[in-house]
């Protein structure tokens, strides 16, 4: 079976995120938070990204 190099690798990139708990843990909750409707909205994002870059944290 041949593939192309680009597909390849993408299944790599797949295959190390399925492999590491930490960063699937992380979407479980991120999935988790979508579904119960807790989360941002753009104005939200952006503002908060300005406050960062003003260095507001």
């Amino acid at each position: 079976m041949l593939i192309s190099v680009a597909e390849y690798e993408s299944m790599q990139e797949t295959l190390e995120i399925l492999s590491d708990s930490d960063t699937m843990s992380e979407l479980r909750q991120s999935k988790e938070d979508f579904a119960s409707g807790d989360t941002f909205d753009v104005d939200e994002v952006r503002a908060e990204l300005e406050k960062r870059r003003r260095g507001v944290a």
